[in-house]
């Protein structure tokens, strides 16, 4: 006989314990999460990977909600972010104090948030199945059958959370639709001969943007220097740049982003994401919803794709917490009426920053950069910009 849950989450990553934490905490909902690989401090969880992510300040605030304690969590804060248009004038600053706020955001290794995340579940009742896969999604009228290795699980909601590429997506019969933008990011951790002072940078280039983001480490003798680059090339120069030395990788880089730390004197080993947008073609199907990057994944310029999918867990909350059926009609078109909106919104401003700043027509260079210089004097559009920054909508 299967066993019964109100929701069971498929993926237990950094979404799928956020989500899986937020609805134990906030609601009375009985929860499962099924996981293929089961969390450690090895690295081989693959959601919990050697990337850092720029946690938006509303998202600190949302998972402070949560009951989660992200202070516990090493990161470094971002009181600036400094937007610039490589070999052009263009540029603009956000600035934490301009929005009354302590920081910006905060820069987290993804690694540590994720099993935070795990460990804070295990206090709950949440049960975390590992290591199983789904193998079958049955639909009925009333509920959802799933088959995994080891058992059968009926729920009135079936959450997917197991990423761009998730399995159980196309189980459920949902389809997802892929842009490939013939670009990779190369990350790499760089220590600079300039102190970062919390600043983080996005500086587009040629080829992709170039963003370094200000770390933390204990390490005394990289404090306050050490920064996270994510380098987007083109698929064309992947192999090349991927087979530089440090010292010509670093000479590279630092070309492209200037002289503003000064020189870039070390570098970690180097490891590469292809990028492309990918999209659910419908992130709500019958008792089932999509959330983080199985209903988008998004180019990492500006940071947008956790902070987007922690909105998406914070308004499956509301629509659940006092939901009688958490898979009802009712419940997940509330869900989706909450969050298209927003969605829609992230994607397109995301497409258009990569395409944007990926067109050389010079009438389009000199429009964008007296775009980014005038909004260092037009205070309502830099405040709508610094309000997207920070997460908030």
């Amino acid at each position: 006989m299967p066993t019964h849950y109100d929701v069971v989450i498929a993926g237990g990553g950094v979404v799928g314990c956020a989500a899986a934490l937020a609805l134990a905490n906030l609601s009375s909902l009985k929860i499962a999460v099924v996981e293929s690989h089961p969390p450690s401090a090895s690295g081989t969880h693959p959601s919990f990977d050697a990337r850092v992510i720029a946690l938006a300040q509303s998202s600190l605030s949302h998972l402070g909600s949560w009951k989660f304690n992200h202070g516990a969590i090493s990161g470094a804060p971002i009181q600036r972010i400094h937007v610039s248009d490589r070999k052009h004038s263009g540029q603009t600053v956000l600035d934490a104090t301009d929005a009354n706020v302590d920081m910006l955001g905060k820069v987290v290794r993804l690694e540590e948030l994720g099993l935070s995340l795990y460990e804070a579940l295990q206090s709950t009742d949440v049960d975390y199945f590992t290591p199983e896969s789904i193998s079958a999604v049955t639909n009925h009228a009333d509920c959802i059958v799933l088959s995994t290795e080891a058992r059968e699980i009926e729920c009135k909601l079936l959450v997917i959370a197991e990423g761009a590429d998730s399995n159980t997506r196309a189980l459920a019969g949902i389809q997802c639709l892929t842009d490939d933008y013939q670009q990779t990011a190369i990350i790499s951790n760089v220590s600079t001969q300039l102190a970062h002072e919390n600043c983080a940078y996005e500086r587009f280039t040629k080829h992709g943007p170039l963003a370094f983001l200000p770390m933390f480490t204990d390490d005394k003798k990289y404090a306050g220097t050490l920064m996270s680059v994510v380098w987007t090339c083109s698929n064309s120069q992947l192999a090349e740049i991927m087979s530089l030395s440090d010292e010509a990788f670093l000479r590279r880089l630092n070309g492209m982003f200037g002289n503003r730390l000064g020189r870039l004197t070390t570098t970690t080993a180097r490891q590469s994401y292809p990028l492309m947008l990918k999209q659910s073609e419908f992130f709500v199907s019958h008792r089932c919803i999509c959330i983080g990057n199985a209903a988008q994944s998004l180019h990492p310029i500006a940071g947008q794709g956790f902070n987007l999918a922690v909105r998406d867990v914070n308004d499956l909350v509301t629509a659940l917490k006092d939901a009688s059926d958490a898979g009802s009609f009712a419940t997940t078109q509330q869900y989706r009426k909450a969050r298209e909106k927003d969605k829609l919104a992230v994607v397109g401003a995301t497409n258009l920053l990569v395409r944007g700043f990926s067109n050389h027509y010079l009438p389009f260079v000199i429009g964008r950069n007296k775009a980014l210089s005038a909004l260092n004097f037009v205070g309502p559009l830099k405040n709508k910009l610094t309000q997207f920054a920070m997460g908030q909508r």
